[in-house]
């Protein structure tokens, strides 16, 4: 989190401190403010930090520990498809019908329909 942010040579200081995302003063002056604040706000082995606001900083009114699909659910690449009220990536619906989802996001971008995409008719009953 903390190279990320300050790390100018950090191979990922682009998409945090290139953007201007910051860690706030206490967990940046003081990581053991930010253990004890995982600790008490869910940390378990498996799950990843992740920030509300994908715009946001590191604070604790920002993050949550949540799996690592869900992290990957929630990255500013992702394209968005909805159909029947239910909204899924294109990597999600890519996997849910056995495509390629570079393929998918590609026709989503390109304002292609849900039937068009996954080659289903239109149904009242789905």
């Amino acid at each position: 989190m903390r190279q990320r942010c300050y790390n100018k040579n950090h191979p990922k200081y682009p998409d945090w401190g290139g953007r201007g995302i910051t860690v706030c003063a206490t967990w940046k002056n003081n990581k053991y403010c930010f253990v004890v604040w995982a600790l008490l706000n869910g940390f378990q082995l498996g799950l990843t930090l992740d920030r509300i606001n994908v715009n946001g900083n590191y604070s604790p009114k920002n993050c949550r520990w949540i799996a690592q699909e869900e992290q990957l659910r929630n990255q500013r690449k992702n394209v968005y498809l909805t159909h029947n009220g239910m909204t899924l990536t294109a990597a999600e619906w890519a996997r849910k019908y056995g495509k390629n989802r570079g393929e998918v996001a590609r026709q989503i971008r390109q304002g292609m329909s849900f039937e068009e995409i996954f080659n289903t008719e239109r149904r009242y009953d789905q």
